[in-house]
């Protein structure tokens, strides 16, 4: 059984789980901003650092929090690979466009919110929810992301993206129902 405090209800978990899925779905519009300037390395790479910075700064005004720490390390070694990536590809970092300030806010919004805050509220979805019913929520990214595109990149949904986007929700929502037990009670009586 997983333990949760008074504030930590399911519903708590669920919350977290949907929050990050909006965020995370709407990461991929930012994402296709920042690909005119840069690298998806070098995309990474710059959400990774900003995020563990943001964490690193989170740990050592709170102790105590573990999905702090487990989320800060994560954004480690995600810079780790991403910094690996960059400098095999041998394409410099190109700063003017960080000028720019949707360059910018894009950046702010991928590393701070997209990235740290998103990670540490789906690690603490798990701890209330456990994992198999938060993994759940993953797949409604692909649902918040053709809406984020339509309302913010003004690209068109096709009959089929509507019609995999119910069959996702549809499959979420029968996911998160309680069992039932495989036998019927007539077996249950059976020795």
């Amino acid at each position: 059984m997983i333990s949760m405090t008074r504030r930590e209800t399911p519903l708590t978990g669920y919350v977290y789980a949907l929050f990050t899925i909006l965020v995370w779905g709407s990461t991929f519009i930012s994402t296709k901003l920042l690909l005119q300037y840069y690298t998806p390395a070098q995309i990474m790479l710059t959400r990774f650092l900003l995020a563990y910075g943001a964490l690193w700064l989170l740990r050592r005004m709170s102790r105590g929090l573990d999905p702090i720490l487990v989320t800060r390390r994560t954004m480690f070694w995600g810079a780790v690979t991403a910094l690996s990536m960059v400098l095999l590809q041998q394409i410099p970092y190109p700063a003017v466009p960080l000028l720019q300030p949707a360059v910018i806010g894009n950046f702010l919004f991928l590393g701070l919110i997209g990235s740290a805050l998103c990670f540490v509220l789906w690690n603490k979805a798990f701890r209330i929810l456990g994992v198999v019913a938060t993994n759940n929520f993953i797949y409604l990214n692909p649902f918040v992301t053709i809406v984020a595109a339509w309302l913010f990149l003004r690209e068109p949904i096709s009959p089929l993206a509507l019609l995999g986007a119910a069959l996702i929700t549809a499959g979420v929502v029968i996911s998160q129902r309680p069992a039932k037990p495989l036998l019927g009670k007539a077996a249950k009586t059976c020795p």
